[in-house]
């Protein structure tokens, strides 16, 4: 049997060519997510308009001012 030797370059190949893997892989994860559409006014309007003061937080309300 003969001795292999081992490149050097070889190795760093196959190093670089695992790292280029890796990072093509986590590529699509590293992107920023796209703004909701969206009036972020109406968003707004529709929030606070969604609080209803019921009976009973309004009783705890004034109890609770005393």
């Amino acid at each position: 049997m003969q001795s292999q030797q081992h490149l050097p370059q070889r190795r760093s190949f196959f190093g670089k060519l695992a790292l280029l893997g890796s990072a093509l892989l986590l590529a699509p994860f590293s992107r920023p997510r796209p703004a909701r559409p969206g009036n972020p006014d109406t968003e707004l309007q529709t929030q606070q308009t969604a609080y209803r003061l019921t009976p009973h937080i309004r009783k705890y309300y004034e109890t609770a001012a005393r």
